[in-house]
């Protein structure tokens, strides 16, 4: 038979799990999703995704992109490149989700709108967690 103490302890585990989830699910920032075209790795612009719209991206060799936001999520429409991979590619619409056009060097990434773009290494994620011998 459970006594008091352990009911209490059980009730205290399910309630400490389900405010995780909650935070987890949720998020803990209000910021926007923006949709960041970058061009020969260099960010050339930034979309909002809850916007609708439709944007010609000019890539490298002259290869031209089309992109289109809609409905909370933005998918490559057409492109020249010979082999049409980034136009199969499922379309994004959660950070960090991205579509990449190799021939016409085009990257389309979803992020949060107060993240700057920098790489890992300036942001400090890449360093070691500790060092052993």
């Amino acid at each position: 038979m459970l006594k008091k103490g352990d009911i209490i302890f059980i009730i205290a585990t399910i309630l400490a799990c389900v405010f995780i989830s909650v935070i987890t699910v949720k998020g803990t920032g209000s910021h926007e999703a923006v949709v960041c075209v970058s061009v020969d790795g260099k960010e050339t612009a930034r979309y909002p995704l809850s916007e609708d719209r439709s944007v010609l991206i000019e890539g490298a060799r002259g290869l031209k992109v089309n992109l289109r936001i809609h409905e909370n999520r933005a998918e490559v429409e057409s492109a020249d490149c010979p082999d049409k991979l980034c136009v199969h590619q499922f379309p994004v619409k959660k950070e960090g989700d991205s579509i990449v056009c190799l021939p016409a060097r085009v990257m389309i990434t979803v992020r949060d709108s107060s993240d700057t773009g920098g790489s890992e290494t300036d942001k400090g994620e890449n360093e070691p967690d500790a060092i052993t011998y």
